[in-house]
């Protein structure tokens, strides 16, 4: 969805996945001289997937330049660049430093210079605005138009999507933004732990509070303010942006008028943004039903996992012919005779929190974040540092599914979740497991 799709890849993939495993390396080497070059070897490969994301970097933030935008963000870029080509300049010769023995100063000299430079990522004092922030106006992000114009009823076209969806600036025009800074980040830490490890056995105790500890905060703030501020559910909303508790009935109501009105300030002011009406009953102006676009977005890199809740609706038999095109809102379906086949109920919509719960949580997954969370506990055991505890943002939380659904045994939401319409649960003679009901 975003145009921003190539840095949210730089972001997101192996540089993010690949971090763990090369920090763990790095950290096993401490002062083990004998393994130095299949050190060396794992931190190149490591690195190299880090160059060429840089690259992709480089070009996505090309595009938006040529369209006149990120001029800002290329200044950033050529500080980070600069500063990761000095840590690799000092990496490129940790072999030839191990082998000519370097003085205790000589190597202190070498980890030092990575630490400055890896501390325009952590040290607030070098305006970290300037490494994990851009303008607002210089960025694009998450839109959906015009994948859900819809064009069925008298109108020629209504919008049904979400549209754009950003994050809020700061007082300075300011908003959160990691593409750039993460994985440039992340390939400096590396550096830097296997140039401690292999230059310095006491490393934790030499730099530890001073470079690692900033690190681990940097890191920890990253995740928080993603998981915490990013990650959003889109849901259908009313004319407000307000989120809808809706039922069949409200759901009927919202399809009805897509499908019958003719005075776009009436659709406005009734319009239900996520909202697509299924076509009509055969010789009936009656929608026989909705399909309800919803999912995750993390609003600062505009990655998103969507997804498609549909709603048939059960109508008298024969389905009857409404004619109240121009009616005055709301429509009050009950005088009618009919509303959809879960009437009053509020059960479908408390399912389909869950399935938004399992949208948030499949973003935490796929994105990688949860990497991220894993490099904290990483660093953590390495400082003795307590752990963090499960569950994490990628996990279900029981005792969250029990209070969303007022329910207080797992066979009761077991049973929820397969009785509930619509029918969307694992269906066969067998056992169903629980993560196949709630990850669909």
């Amino acid at each position: 969805m975003s145009n921003l799709q190539e840095l949210d890849d730089a972001a997101s993939d192996d540089s993010i996945s690949n971090f763990g495993a090369a920090i763990g390396t790095a950290a096993d080497f401490a002062g083990a001289i004998g393994g130095v070059a299949a050190l060396i070897d794992v931190m190149n490969a490591f690195m190299q997937t880090g160059q060429d994301q840089l690259g992709m970097v480089q070009n996505s933030i090309n595009q938006l330049i040529g369209a006149q935008k990120a001029a800002d963000l290329q200044n950033r870029l050529t500080e980070m660049v600069n500063a990761l080509a000095t840590m690799q300049g000092v990496f490129d010769g940790l072999k030839a430093d191990l082998n000519a023995n370097l003085n205790a100063a000589d190597r202190n000299s070498r980890i030092e210079t990575c630490s400055q430079a890896l501390s325009i990522f952590t040290d607030p004092s070098l305006s970290p605005k300037a490494t994990w922030s851009a303008p607002y106006s210089d960025l694009v992000y998450w839109d959906d138009r015009p994948d859900f114009y819809y064009s069925g009823g008298p109108l020629t076209t209504v919008d049904l999507g979400y549209g754009v969806v950003s994050p809020t600036p700061d007082a300075d025009g300011l908003v959160f933004y990691y593409n750039v800074a993460l994985p440039s980040f992340l390939r400096a830490l590396a550096i830097w732990v296997a140039e401690a490890a292999a230059l310095d056995p006491n490393y934790i105790a030499d730099f530890g509070a001073a470079v690692l500890q900033p690190a681990v905060n940097t890191l920890n703030w990253v995740h928080d303010t993603i998981v915490g501020q990013g990650i959003q559910i889109l849901a259908p909303v009313n004319a407000n942006a307000d989120y809808v508790e809706w039922n069949g009935a409200f759901l009927f109501q919202a399809a009805f008028y897509t499908e019958t009105a003719d005075d776009p300030q009436i659709l406005e002011a009734n319009i239900v943004r996520g909202v697509t009406p299924l076509p009509n009953v055969p010789n009936t102006n009656a929608p026989s039903g909705v399909n309800l676009e919803f999912g995750a977005i993390e609003l600062y890199s505009g990655v998103s996992v969507m997804a498609t809740y549909s709603l048939p609706f059960r109508f008298p038999e024969p389905a009857p012919n409404l004619n109240r095109l121009n009616a005055a809102p709301p429509i009050d379906l009950a005088p009618l005779g009919f509303v959809s086949w879960t009437d009053t109920s509020m059960a479908p919509y408390n399912k389909f929190q869950v399935r938004c719960m399992y949208e948030k949580i499949r973003l935490y997954r796929d994105f990688n974040i949860i990497e991220i969370w894993n490099a904290i506990n990483t660093f953590n055991s390495i400082l003795s540092l307590p752990l963090l505890s499960r569950p994490n943002p990628g996990d279900w939380s029981f005792l969250a599914l029990c209070q969303l659904l007022g329910l207080d045994r797992l066979s009761a939401i077991k049973t929820f979740l397969i009785t509930t319409p619509p029918t969307d649960t694992p269906q066969g003679p067998g056992p169903i497991s629980f993560r196949a009901l709630l990850e669909v």
